[in-house]
């Protein structure tokens, strides 16, 4: 029984003579040769271009490369739809198809064009795989091309069969020991195909589809896909609906759900989520649906067959790897895992239980994706690509208010790379490969997340930009620009405009796409379930991003404090200060925590606590300073895989309080380090000095200041507890000297030490007290915030409207003008309260 048909595409598929013979017409009157028929020019349909060149006209192997690049100018934008099916083709695929037979494309025409002259024709869907050359050449010959088709997609020779028009199609199907069919109603004559070793010559459509379906006959009459699940629908047909179950109720599973609704083989069964409320809420009016709060109840369900995981980025590789293990083929939304590590045990895991898993990365499914490649090809050498999505995030006005949503959450995995840079290194990777290496750079919002960046991606010859935001919108088009011309991209991660510019000439191309394109990823996972085949390069891309996105944030954190670093060197000067009789103790603490962020950057950002408990097994540390260590590193973007703490799939309203700030002791310990350098002065050189004050000698002023630094930490010290960092109260006891130092009169007061001191206390005592009097505002501010969220969800669940102003100052019992106030409320008030918290 044979279970693989590969099809050539051009004379056996489609009739392409105008569109190859212009095409070559074309790129020979580049060389001063004129052909006036294009009949003239069909020997050409079917060998490899450059061969032909060479032997029906003569050029060299260097000109015959040079007459293929001529030849893609005419074909890429005009001479690939100069084509047409052959009559009967369509159906008789769609009923191979329907009688269990698996239809590949063998062709040595470029992939990326097989599969848009195929999308064009609505031809693709009955194909699981598209073999073609590569547009560096590689694969021109047809026996490389069905190789390389029986090894990724691991056929054996004796259960498939070629069928083509032309003696390269046989004698490539012989080298490679399959069993060929030529037909005559394409370009290649009986004697050709005779003498080439043809088994089997067939001179019309209607014979062929005879032919074929004898030799896919089987007792069972099962097909691949049912021996794939083993199971059968009815009597014995295929089961072609995919049941899906669903984990989130957000906003991107609404859009899933409407996107592929009325799919020919998605049907939606089974809805997950953290309360049963939530699910039937998402479920009303979608069908007659299962829900579930149980995850492993929902996993090992008999109503699902795949998965659509849509919950916060944190929670993929648990939720994933459970569905897997409960043998649920899984298509998780971008991006796929936190780290890299994590998308590997994904990976594993789905090969291990030989399931698909996919991840939801729908611009590089997307059609126009696709249409877009053959144009690249007329820009020549490419040397730079720009690509860019940057996207004002409705969430973003919440944020400047003070609420923090999980968009904004880097404990979540989220932040701007994490959301939106996400897709524009994917389809770099997706146009150009793997970079050799990376430069990132971004904008760091005040509680750590990522609101901006680039990240500059290197190659051998060519330089790659990667640009996002959700902070900021861009009236600005991706582009790629080649040696020969540039092209812009309105839109990357959905394309619908191109405009092709060369030498001030502007070519100006329109797809026709939806803004919802959430089904095209969807097809192309039921397609790898029902085939098996075809993830291996959804695989690479997502592994290959997964290592940029690691190695961005990891630059990302150095870059941030860097910056900090700078910020605080410029703020205040650098004092020196005694050494600390604590400072071994201390040192030791940083080469552990150095050491540990090393190792968790080694481990694709993870670390277990049985690790860090090794590094401080000698330090007696209590709970509290462990999870102050576990902070630090979660701060950082490096996760603790056995804490106790765990996000569920969606995360509560409450707001996660923010933590000491981490960098605190090592601001301090830099700091104290650099006091050691301090001169002190005897009682006689300090009012010596002090007397020059009056005089306005100002290294008078700077050496009594630095005298006196170490005494400043120390009354610093004493005020610890009291609801700001040491970093923050030695700041403001160093302000204190300075006020001490321009207030001091020799004649008056005479001795600086007690006048200092005094001035300090009343500096640190002062600053408090604003301080408490701010948190406790804040605290009143942010509980009549959260009673006005509170108050407005809930009158949006009663009425399925949003609240009027009015409406929520009745149900307050306030005023309007107070409801507007507290939407207005300042992100210092918050950030005050976060701190106190």
């Amino acid at each position: 029984m044979k279970q693989y048909l590969l099809f050539d595409l051009d004379g056996t598929l489609t009739d392409p003579m105008v569109g190859i013979t212009s095409s070559v017409q074309y790129a020979l009157e580049k060389f001063g040769i004129h052909v006036k028929y294009l009949k003239d020019l069909i020997p050409f349909i079917g060998p490899p271009l450059d061969d032909s060149f060479q032997e029906f006209y003569g050029l060299s192997k260097e000109d015959a490369g040079k007459a293929v690049e001529y030849y893609r100018e005419y074909f890429a934008p005009k001479g690939i739809f100069e084509n047409e099916v052959y009559p009967g083709i369509p159906e008789m695929l769609s009923r191979l198809v329907e009688a269990g037979f698996t239809l590949i494309v063998a062709t040595s025409k470029p992939a990326v064009f097989a599969k848009q002259i195929l999308e064009h024709f609505g031809l693709s869907d009955y194909f699981s795989f598209v073999g073609g050359s590569e547009l560096d050449g590689t694969r021109k010959r047809k026996a490389e091309v069905i190789g390389y088709i029986l090894e990724t997609c691991e056929i054996k020779p004796q259960d498939a069969i070629m069928i083509g028009d032309r003696k390269h199609d046989i004698e490539g199907a012989k080298l490679c020991g399959l069993e060929s069919v030529g037909v005559l109603y394409g370009y290649g004559s009986e004697e050709e195909l005779s003498k080439a070793g043809a088994d089997h010559i067939i001179k019309d459509v209607k014979l062929l589809e005879e032919y074929l379906r004898k030799q896919g006959e089987n007792p069972d009459n099962l097909t691949w896909y049912d021996r794939l699940k083993g199971r059968t629908g009815g009597e014995g047909k295929e089961t072609k609906m995919i049941r899906f179950g669903m984990i989130g109720t957000g906003k991107i599973a609404q859009k899933f759900w409407q996107a592929n609704r009325y799919g020919k083989d998605f049907e939606l069964t089974a809805v997950y989520s953290r309360t049963l409320e939530r699910a039937r809420e998402f479920g009303f009016q979608k069908g007659r649906l299962q829900y579930f709060d149980d995850l492993e109840a929902f996993a090992n369900s008999d109503c699902i067959d795949a998965v659509y995981v849509a919950s916060p980025n944190c929670c993929h590789h648990d939720q994933v790897m459970t569905l897997l293990k409960a043998g649920k083929h899984v298509l998780c939304e971008k991006p796929m895992a936190s780290n890299l590590k994590e998308a590997e045990e994904m990976f594993s895991e789905a090969e291990k239980q030989n399931l698909i898993l996919l991840e939801g990365m729908r611009s590089i499914y997307a059609p126009s994706f696709e249409k877009m490649l053959p144009y690249m090809e007329s820009l020549g050498k490419i040397r730079r690509a720009t690509l860019q999505y940057c996207q004002y995030s409705s969430r973003y006005d919440n944020y400047k208010r003070g609420i923090i949503e999980n968009a904004f959450k880097p404990e979540l995995s989220n932040g701007a790379l994490m959301d939106i840079g996400v897709y524009v290194v994917a389809c770099m990777i997706r146009l150009f490969g793997a970079p050799v290496s990376i430069k990132a750079s971004g904008i760091k919002l005040s509680n750590g997340v990522d609101g901006a960046g680039t990240i500059l991606m290197e190659y051998p010859d060519m330089i790659g930009e990667a640009i996002y935001s959700k902070i900021t919108d861009s009236a600005m088009p991706s582009q790629i620009q080649g040696e020969d011309a540039s092209m812009l991209v309105q839109e990357i991660e959905n394309i619908k405009d191109l405009r092709i510019v060369r030498k001030g000439v502007v070519q100006s191309i329109h797809f026709e796409q939806s803004d919802n394109i959430l089904n095209y990823e969807t097809q192309e996972f039921i397609k790898m379930i029902k085939t098996g085949m075809g993830w291996e390069k959804s695989r690479e891309i997502t592994l290959e991003t997964m290592k940029v996105l690691d190695e961005a944030r990891r630059q990302l954190i150095s870059y941030f404090l860097l910056m900090r670093n700078h910020r605080e060197r410029k703020n205040k000067k650098r004092p020196q200060k005694r050494r600390s009789k604590d400072m071994a103790g201390q040192t030791e603490f940083l080469q552990a925590i150095q050491e540990l962020e090393r190792l968790g950057e080694t481990n694709g950002n993870q670390l277990s606590m049985e690790e860090i408990n090794s590094y401080f097994s000698d330090m007696k540390l209590e709970e509290k300073q462990l999870d102050f260590i576990c902070n630090y590193f979660e701060s950082h973007h490096i996760y603790i895989t056995n804490r106790v703490q765990r996000f569920e799939e969606e995360i509560g309203d409450e707001e996660i309080p923010n933590k000491e700030d981490p960098m605190d002791a090592e601001i301090v310990a830099f700091y104290l380090k650099e006091m050691e350098k301090a001169n002190s002065l005897s009682g006689e050189q300090e009012r010596v000095i002090a007397r020059k004050l009056v005089s306005g000698d100002d290294t008078a002023r700077n050496l009594l200041i630095e005298a006196n630094l170490s005494r400043a930490v120390e009354i610093a010290k004493e005020y610890e507890g009291r609801g700001l960092l040491l970093s923050d109260l030695i700041q403001e006891s160093n302000i204190g000297l300075m006020v001490a130092v321009n207030e001091f009169e020799p004649d008056i007061d005479k001795d600086f030490h007690t006048f200092s001191e005094k001035m300090i206390r009343k500096h640190l005592e002062e600053t408090l007290e604003e301080y408490n009097s701010s948190t406790r505002s804040a605290v009143k501010m942010a509980n009549r915030v959260n009673e006005m969220n509170d108050i407005a969800t809930a009158f949006a669940k009663e009425y399925e409207r949003e609240a009027k102003p009015s409406e929520i100052a009745e149900r307050m019992g306030i005023t309007e003008e107070e409801v507007r106030e507290l939407m207005k409320v300042s992100l210092d008030a918050i950030a005050v309260l976060n701190q106190d918290k």
